[in-house]
């Protein structure tokens, strides 16, 4: 069962014994390197959620101090501004 998108390079279906294992040729080829490129996708696959936890907690961080930096200085701190704008008005006796 052959079709128009199957190549030499396409995934094969290799009975042993009982067991069906699926291999892909560009994986078993013989390497000098292949216990090297499993032992990185393996390394890869446990810490994958690390650098994306990691840049999600960064941009929330520097996005925290900008908006804060921004509302302290640059807006003038609004509630700050009233209580000195009432203690102006009411001076303490």
């Amino acid at each position: 069962m052959t079709t128009a998108r199957s190549t030499d390079r396409s995934t094969k279906v290799v009975e042993r014994g009982v067991r069906f294992q699926q291999q892909q040729v560009l994986l078993v080829q013989t390497s000098t390197l292949n216990h090297v490129r499993k032992d990185h996708q393996l390394q890869q696959e446990a810490f994958w959620p690390w650098p994306r936890f990691t840049m999600c907690a960064v941009h929330g961080v520097a996005m925290g101090l900008g908006v804060s930096l921004y509302y302290k200085f640059f807006m003038g701190d609004p509630d700050t501004r009233a209580i000195k704008q009432y203690y102006e008005e009411n001076p303490p006796r």
